[in-house]
């Protein structure tokens, strides 16, 4: 078993605060300049748009910024079965908050620190305590159980070095039986019940013991039936004084069920977010020999995903957008709700040429100043729909990471100090748990094609537009800061012109399908437009 010691909570506190408050602060600033920046607020408008066309698009959230408008999508290796690394630290790791709704969809931004540290210094913190008559009332129960308790130690300990589950390093989990404590009889107390709750249950009645802690207490006479895991190397003495400590109980021994419940739950999941491993769940990372708290990915097989996004004919959803050109060196876009919005030409649409310079077709006289610009997402992958899911902590087989009951009980007891059940040390951390707070993951992806775009010239010179291109069509392009098909990757698009009269000319970029995806094995290589995600805020 292990005993967490708890520093001075007033000092850890203070310190986690100090913490918190300036990641906290750096967020902000962070987030806000994200926020007021034009290509941020353009994006924002056509793909809130974009989202509100997907069939039922419920809660599905658009990420500010574009900096994370392109994902790694193929997000396991099919040799190795690690999991992508590009994927997991730039989208699945950030913890995320929740910046309201623009444009008719909710927005959230990527903080800059990790969903599963915030996750553990919550379970750091938490602690369970008995009420005052709980305490009582358990220092009876030791006074009766302590003579089986010290006859029980030594015969346990022997078992356990005989026959016990030895610790080992394989993929397959190793639920280990601990040494009863020879010095303290509430430990020891504590720790054969929660082997006999966890390890050594009938699975069969896990529910009526969540129901009721102190069933097995008063059904002794299906104590064998009840603990039907007992293994049975445990010689008939080691049996018969376990069921004397049941005995000795009675009803009040719920009061021992659930605090022993309480202390596996604490010891399971600190050490399965510290210490991720393939017998608890964890995965591996691409790259590195970095293992992460388990995910459960849906589809299973990434090609699914590859496969979608490379259907024929392709399904799109489009949105339209005015804009003008207001200076020699600046266009104004016409927003969906508020006015227009202006921003420079080349941060709006430019072509990278030699030694980083760049050029633009509106920065030419002969392209003129009225323009529609329509961008269209391929074949977003609704169907299925990408998920991904923290593995649930299982207390009976130890595996997994999430659990969410013993947070949000703590939460509601808030600063009640004459509690039984699961409290903050210090009081509630300086996170906002709510729907829409600071405190969510990504569970859901919708991916797409590489954004297609339409450029209508609607006063122009429209030989020269075109000739524009064509001495171009193998540079790279950058919209709103997004390189189209990705870095060094315009070799994904094609030209196509169509539309054209003297003074008008429609230049479409479309990309070939399902977006770049790596000639080798590195999965992080592969790129795809991220439409839209799915928030979950586990203790709102």
């Amino acid at each position: 078993m292990i005993i967490n010691r708890i520093p001075n909570p007033i000092l850890l506190t203070t310190r986690k605060q100090m913490i918190h408050d300036t990641l906290k602060t750096t967020n902000l600033v962070a987030l806000e300049s994200v926020m007021a920046d034009p290509s941020s607020q353009i994006f924002a408008d056509y793909m809130a748009n974009i989202i509100k066309q997907i069939p039922n698009p419920g809660k599905l959230t658009l990420l500010t910024g574009t900096a994370n408008s392109q994902v790694s999508f193929y997000f396991q290796s099919p040799t190795t079965s690690q999991i992508n690394a590009d994927l997991y630290n730039n989208i699945l790791s950030p913890r995320v908050k929740g910046v309201g709704s623009q444009y008719g969809v909710n927005q959230a931004a990527l903080l800059s620190s990790s969903f599963i540290n915030g996750y553990n210094q919550i379970y750091l913190s938490l602690r369970y305590q008995l009420s005052q008559l709980d305490q009582a009332t358990m220092q009876t129960l030791l006074a009766k159980v302590a003579g089986s308790i010290t006859a029980l130690r030594p015969i346990w300990n022997a078992w356990v070095d005989t026959f016990g589950p030895k610790p080992n390093s394989s993929s397959e989990p190793s639920i280990l039986v601990p040494k009863l404590d020879m010095n303290d009889t509430n430990i020891a107390l504590i720790q054969m019940t929660g082997t006999m709750q966890t390890t050594w249950l009938n699975p069969s009645f896990q529910e009526k013991l969540k129901a009721d802690s102190s069933y097995p207490y008063q059904h002794m006479n299906d104590f064998d039936q009840i603990f039907s895991g007992i293994p049975l190397s445990v010689p008939a003495q080691m049996r018969d004084l376990i069921k004397q400590v049941y005995n000795a109980q009675g009803a009040a021994g719920g009061i021992t069920a659930k605090q022993a419940n309480a202390t596996q739950i604490l010891s399971g999941v600190r050490n399965n977010v510290q210490h991720p491993s393939q017998a608890n769940g964890g995965l591996k990372l691409s790259g590195s020999d970095k293992m992460i708290p388990g995910m459960i990915f849906q589809p299973q097989d990434p090609m699914t995903l590859t496969n979608e996004l490379g259907a024929y004919p392709t399904q799109g959803l489009t949105y339209s957008a005015i804009v003008t050109k207001s200076s020699s060196s600046t266009l104004t876009f016409e927003a969906s709700v508020g006015g227009g919005i202006s921003i420079p030409i080349l941060d709006f649409f430019s072509i990278g040429l030699s030694g980083g310079a760049k050029t633009s077709i509106f920065n030419n006289d002969f392209a003129g100043s009225r323009f529609t610009i329509k961008l269209t997402v391929n074949n977003p992958t609704l169907q299925p729909i990408m998920t991904v899911t923290p593995m649930l902590y299982n207390i009976t087989t130890q595996q997994g990471w999430l659990y969410v009951d013993p947070v949000k009980e703590a939460i509601k007891n808030g600063r009640n100090t004459d509690v039984t059940g699961f409290v903050f040390d210090g009081g509630v951390p300086s996170f906002h748990l709510e729907e829409g707070g600071d405190f969510g993951y990504i569970n859901t992806l919708v991916l797409s094609q590489f954004l297609e775009l339409s450029l209508v010239f609607e006063q122009c010179n429209s030989t020269e537009v075109r000739k524009y291109f064509e001495q171009y069509a193998s540079a790279t392009i950058s919209f709103l800061g997004i390189p189209l098909g990705g870095v060094s990757q315009s070799s994904t698009y094609s030209y196509s012109y169509s539309n054209q009269t003297e003074t008008t000319i429609t230049v479409t970029l479309k990309p070939k399908a399902p977006g770049y995806t790596p000639g080798g094995t590195d999965i992080t290589q592969s790129l795809c437009n991220l439409v839209a995600v799915g928030i979950t805020y586990p203790f709102a």
